[in-house]
């Protein structure tokens, strides 16, 4: 397209961040995405619905300010190289296939490219500290999914982002009212707009035209409306009476891929949860999960598998269970999963172990789960943002005993965490006697006399508690 414009609608369409990612990029902008694009306040913040074209706008905005201005410093950060690049691969692509673009540039790495106007666009991950971003000047920062950023990596990069008068983009999904991220938004948001320092953009995923429908109202169905309204509302929503809170979940989530563990070390064990489906639109779900040496676990592998065929299900745990040295397989067996459970068990035999979804075990599994959350014993991928989200369908309340008790809406997709939750019904071990939800009772000789303890197991759901 760029060689059929003359040089005075090069010209104006150079003058226009807007009209540069539509007649150079050759995307149409939205009208959100042009108040964006032609934004030039030094603090942005993007809180954005998914599937809302958040990276398309960021990239499309680098690439302008880069190749339009002399000499400009360009950073895109994000908590690890893989989510920098998303934003960084689309100004790659566009490069690529834009001849006049590419003619001027001097260099075109998966991680720099290099313009012969002195200006340069770096993408870099984060990390835990931010340590590998300290040292570098800018004049444009965008930080994508600041959500799921550290605290202590805005703190590091603060002392680059004045050096050269920065614009800073802070662009995100909201994941609860914690951290940095939300911090500026609720800062800004409770001053008079007149006085903000940030140009605020919240924007729903509705407001996409090109978004269907029917999916939104899919997923409206299938969704809590809290999570419903985090992920495509940009709603950041109130983590109390969650049963996983979003701070806790936060503090187990580590940088790693998922990857199937062909066998195990000494003193290693893997445990696979199966959660069975039970309609059409619902999904079966496979978690493995391994145990170190140390006590401590990791989520290793999952897979969730849409179709409701119990053959098929069955047919991909017994495969699954020949590539690798499984300890134990915990099979929902609460309805259909009876099905699944007995074939399993006659194909695998002593280590299929089935488990009904009995309010008892519910309290138990899900309280050893968050057991080990709370003493930072187990590790969550940061890149499944699938099983992160679904944390928040647990919510409680007390009974009218006075016992908090663990609530979640049946006709609510939570099958990832049901799978990883069935692993913990047997972790919380004999040791450990601790009673009642959120009571934070303290073990004494006169608690065994009580009746609905179950003698064999309990589990802690209190802070700073160390059993002897």
């Amino acid at each position: 397209m760029a060689e059929q414009l003359s040089n005075s609608e090069l010209l104006s369409i150079f003058a226009s961040p807007s009209l540069f990612m539509w007649k150079m990029l050759d995307i149409k902008p939205l009208p959100y995405q042009v108040e964006l694009l032609e934004d030039f306040n030094r603090n942005i913040l993007v809180v954005g619905g998914r599937q809302i074209g958040k990276s398309l706008t960021l990239s499309a905005k680098a690439l302008w300010t880069a190749f339009v201005k002399k000499d400009q410093d360009i950073l895109i950060i994000a908590s690890t190289l893989r989510q920098a690049k998303i934003v960084f691969d689309h100004i790659y692509r566009y490069v690529s296939n834009n001849s006049l673009i590419n003619a001027h540039t001097k260099k075109l790495t998966i991680t720099e490219i290099r313009f012969d106007n002195g200006s340069v666009i770096r993408c870099l991950p984060s990390g835990r500290s931010g340590e590998g971003i300290r040292g570098f000047s800018a004049t444009m920062v965008i930080f994508d999914e600041s959500a799921f950023i550290p605290d202590e990596v805005f703190i590091a990069v603060e002392p680059a982002l004045g050096v050269k008068g920065s614009q800073v983009i802070y662009s995100s999904t909201p994941y609860g009212k914690r951290g940095f991220f939300y911090n500026i938004y609720a800062d800004q948001m409770s001053r008079n707009p007149a006085h903000r320092e940030f140009s605020i953009y919240q924007i729903k995923s509705e407001e996409n035209p090109y978004f269907s429908k029917e999916f939104l109202e899919k997923e409206k169905r299938l969704k809590t409306s809290a999570q419903f309204a985090q992920e495509y509302e940009a709603t950041f929503v109130d983590e109390s009476g969650m049963f996983f809170p979003f701070t806790l979940v936060y503090n187990c989530v580590d940088d790693y891929d998922y990857n199937f563990p062909r066998k195990t070390e000494a003193g290693e064990k893997l445990y696979v949860g199966v959660d069975v489906a039970y309609s059409g639109e619902d999904e079966s779900a496979i978690v493995m999960v391994k145990e170190f040496s140390d006590g401590k676990r990791q989520v290793q592998y999952v897979e969730t598998i849409a179709e409701s065929s119990v053959v098929n299900l069955v047919g991909r745990i017994i495969n699954l269970s020949k590539s690798s040295q499984i300890y134990a397989i915990y099979v929902d067996k609460t309805g259909v999963g009876a099905g699944v459970y007995d074939m399993l068990k006659s194909s695998l035999g002593s280590i299929v172990r089935g488990v009904e979804f009995t309010e008892h075990n519910r309290e138990r599994m899900y309280g050893n789960l968050r057991m080990y959350m709370e003493n930072k014993l187990l590790k969550l991928s940061r890149f499944d943002d699938k099983m992160l989200y679904q944390f928040s369908s647990y919510t409680s309340k007390y009974d009218i005993t006075g016992k908090l008790r663990i609530v979640k809406d049946i006709n609510i997709h939570d099958d990832l965490v049901d799978a990883l939750a069935i692993v913990f019904l047997d972790a919380g071990g004999d040791d450990v006697k601790v009673l009642d939800i959120g009571m934070d009772l303290r073990f004494s000789g006169n608690l065994d006399n009580r009746p609905f303890v179950d003698k064999r197991s309990w589990f802690v759901l209190g802070d700073d508690f160390n059993s002897k």
